[in-house]
């Protein structure tokens, strides 16, 4: 932010009847978005790309497309052999999430950071052949789950 601008940026949450509901101050963009029913607000500013992360507990919003949203990722090649490419919006790397993969048992073999841009590479050579589910999370939060194949 210019400490020499006489305008000031934020976001502010109101109900329907424009009763501020929460103020975020020094946003420079936001998502909302709802985890397990839940409503969270992830923000940053401009000046040091801060990224904060609000609770929005009780708050129903009104909007088919953003409680219904499900964020579109692409996972190629699938099947894959050696490297895959996961692409996801970028919100998602503004949450600092990971993606952990599971073999058809349910255990985890590998649990990579996604980068902070709009996409990343993993390596997955060191995996066996066989099918495989993955999840992208933030925390203990399931942002995304599917699956692919490695082939050799």
């Amino acid at each position: 932010m210019n400490p020499n601008s006489p305008y000031e940026i934020k976001m502010i949450l109101q109900n329907e009847d424009g009763q501020v509901l929460q103020e975020f101050p020094n946003c420079f963009n936001g998502y909302i978005y709802a985890i397990n029913g839940d409503f969270k607000m992830c923000t940053s500013n401009g000046s040091d790309n801060s990224t904060y992360i609000y609770n929005l507990p009780g708050i129903v919003l009104d909007f088919p497309d953003v409680t219904n949203y499900v964020p579109s990722i692409s996972l190629y090649p699938n099947p894959c052999t050696s490297i895959i490419n996961v692409e996801y919006p970028l919100y998602i790397s503004n949450l600092h999430c990971s993606l952990k993969i599971l073999n058809i048992y349910g255990i985890e073999v590998k649990n990579v950071r996604l980068a902070q841009s709009s996409q990343t590479q993993i390596h997955v050579d060191d995996l066996e052949p066989g099918a495989y589910i993955y999840k992208i999370v933030n925390g203990q939060d399931v942002l995304i789950t599917g699956k692919f194949v490695v082939e050799r």
